[in-house]
C-alpha cells in the first residue's frame, strides 16, 4: 500500500519534497487516509511525526481501513473468537485459477498441496478462512461465570 499512501500524501500536500513525501509514505504504514493526512500535518507543523506502526509486519489498506497481517498466532485468534462464545473452524484459502497457463498450472498445484495438507495447508493458502458459529450454550456459560 505504499505506493496509495504516496499518492494520498502528495495530493494532499502537493508543496512538499519527494523525499519527504517518500519518508512519509514509510513511516505512515498502518493508517488510513484521515490518520496519514492528520500525519502530515504533524509532520508540517514540528518536522516529524509520532505515530509508530506497532508490528513491522502489519499494514492496512488506507482507502478502507481493511487491515493485512501478515503475522497472526491463529491458536490466539481461535480462543478469541472462541471466548466470545462462537464455535470455531480455521480453513486455508484457495487460490482462483487463473486462465494463463502458467499461472493455472502453479496454482492447481498449491490447491493440491492445501487440499492434502490437513492442519499444514495454511502454510501454501495466501489467506485462510475463520467460520464462525455462535453457541448460546457457551455464550450463557461465559456470561454466568
Amino acid at each position: 500500500y505504499y505506493e496509495i499512501r504516496r499518492e494520498i500524501i502528495q495530493s494532499y500536500a502537493s508543496d512538499l519534497e519527494g523525499k519527504d513525501i517518500d519518508m512519509l509514505a514509510r513511516a505512515t504504514r498502518g493508517l488510513i487516509e484521515e490518520d496519514i493526512e492528520k500525519a502530515v500535518d504533524e509532520y508540517r507543523s514540528v518536522g516529524r511525526i509520532t505515530y509508530e506502526n506497532p508490528h513491522s509486519t502489519n499494514t492496512c489498506d488506507p482507502l478502507r481501513g481493511n487491515w493485512s497481517e501478515h503475522l497472526i498466532n491463529l491458536k490466539w485468534l481461535h480462543r478469541i473468537v472462541e471466548d466470545a462464545g462462537f464455535s470455531v473452524m480455521i480453513f486455508a484459502g484457495r487460490y482462483y485459477v487463473d486462465r494463463t497457463i502458467v499461472k493455472k498450472v502453479i496454482k492447481t498445484i498449491l490447491n493440491f498441496f492445501i487440499r492434502i495438507s490437513g492442519r499444514n495447508a495454511l502454510i501454501f493458502a495466501q489467506y485462510y478462512i475463520l467460520l464462525a458459529d455462535y453457541n448460546p450454550k457457551k455464550a450463557n456459560q461465559l456470561n454466568e461465570s
